[in-house]
């Protein structure tokens, strides 16, 4: 009886245990819920811009590397045997300085040779004109001998015989003194002949020697001592580097309106420079229509083989609407703008043109007076709450 007795305990308890437990549950469930209140976010400030028409000077940005604005690549004007060579690359030298030299004995010789031969034209045409002043005065004498004859004629005191060999005798003096004349006459331009043999010897023995063209660097020598140097063959490369300039491949019609000496900004290692345009190519290339154009630095500016930037300019573009580059949200394959109104967002499309510096050109969408959204245009959505940020 004990064992049955502590048996209906046990299951009145577990009961009352699972009607408890019941009981929670149902309390739990039933308990009323507290009302959910939604608060409005508070509006996003926002840096306003107001649209409004202006004009525009865009620019076209080109880019190249300095060069040094005068080269040259030397050669020899005659073949010969280097003998010295006076330089190295990298050597700063003034100009006339020399650079190569060839063996230039043979040279020396044939300007000793059209210097003798000068020398005895400069005596002949002495001796000529010596000689023409005594036949000169030979005639004079004959010339009064055969006067004094004539005279004497009337006395018969001289034949016949005697006077026709006087004037025989005048005849062949008066044409000794054309002879003479005439080679007086050519003296001056023998003289130019031999002077003319003189100067192209001395060319000749200039030749052996290779000098510097200009104030500058060199920058490649191409042969050594003992190499035959070939007319024509270049020896040696020199360049101008106190000045540097850029060549450009301009659009014809960004080149058409340049003008030589104008006056442009370069942009070189975060520096900007006032340079001039120098050339323009006349014609545009068949294939690519472009013109060059070269612009050239300050004396003392930039480095050689630099990268700069050229800026040139286009076209005015007059009284457009234009907002900051920063207002413009690009999404879904096009270009849109938050416009303000009556405190909340109305996100707009609009049509684009170019971008100059900082602006960017409206075609369609907006209207000169509308408020949009200066920047930060990323996080915001159609309709969204606003107040404009103090400027």
């Amino acid at each position: 009886m004990p064992a049955v007795v502590t048996r209906s305990r046990r299951v009145l308890a577990l009961a009352l245990l699972g009607a408890l437990a019941a009981l929670v549950v149902l309390v739990v469930q039933t308990r009323p819920r507290p009302r959910q209140v939604q608060v409005a976010p508070p509006p996003a400030r926002v840096h306003a811009f107001t649209v409004v028409t202006r004009d525009l000077q865009p620019v076209a940005r080109l880019g190249g590397r300095l060069v040094p604005w005068r080269q040259a690549h030397l050669a020899f004007e005659t073949t010969g045997r280097v003998v010295r060579r006076a330089v190295a690359p990298g050597a700063r030298l003034a100009r006339g300085a020399v650079l190569l030299a060839l063996d230039d004995r043979a040279a020396r010789a044939a300007l000793a040779e059209a210097q003798a031969q000068l020398a005895l034209e400069r005596a002949a045409v002495r001796r000529d004109r010596a000689r023409l002043a005594l036949a000169r005065e030979r005639v004079r004498l004959q010339e009064k001998e055969v006067r004094r004859q004539a005279a004497l004629s009337g006395d018969s005191l001289v034949s016949a015989t005697q006077r026709e060999a006087a004037r025989m005798r005048l005849a062949e003096l008066r044409d000794q003194v054309a002879t003479l004349e005439a080679a007086v006459a050519s003296g001056d331009a023998r003289l130019a002949l031999r002077q003319a043999a003189v100067d192209q010897a001395r060319l000749a023995l200039e030749h052996t020697r290779l000098r510097m063209p200009f104030d500058g660097v060199v920058d490649r020598v191409h042969l050594e001592v003992g190499d035959l140097a070939r007319a024509g063959g270049v020896a040696v490369d020199v360049a101008d580097d106190r000045r540097l300039e850029v060549h450009l491949q301009a659009r014809s019609n960004v080149a058409a309106r340049l003008a030589v000496g104008e006056t442009v900004s370069v942009y070189h290692e975060g520096t900007r420079l006032a340079a001039q345009v120098v050339a323009i190519q006349a014609v545009p290339d068949p294939r690519t229509w472009t013109r060059e154009v070269v612009v050239r630095l300050p004396e003392g500016a930039g480095r050689v083989g630099a990268w700069v930037e050229v800026t040139l300019p286009l076209p005015t573009l007059q009284q457009v609407l234009a907002v900051p580059v920063t207002a413009l949200l690009r999404d879904e394959g096009g270009s849109w703008v938050f416009r303000i109104r009556r405190g909340r967002l109305e996100r707009v499309r609009v049509g684009t043109g170019p971008r100059v510096g900082r602006w960017q050109v409206i075609r369609t969408g907006l209207r000169a007076g509308m408020q949009v959204v200066a920047r930060d245009v990323a996080a915001l959505g159609d309709g969204q709450r606003v107040e404009v940020a103090p400027r």
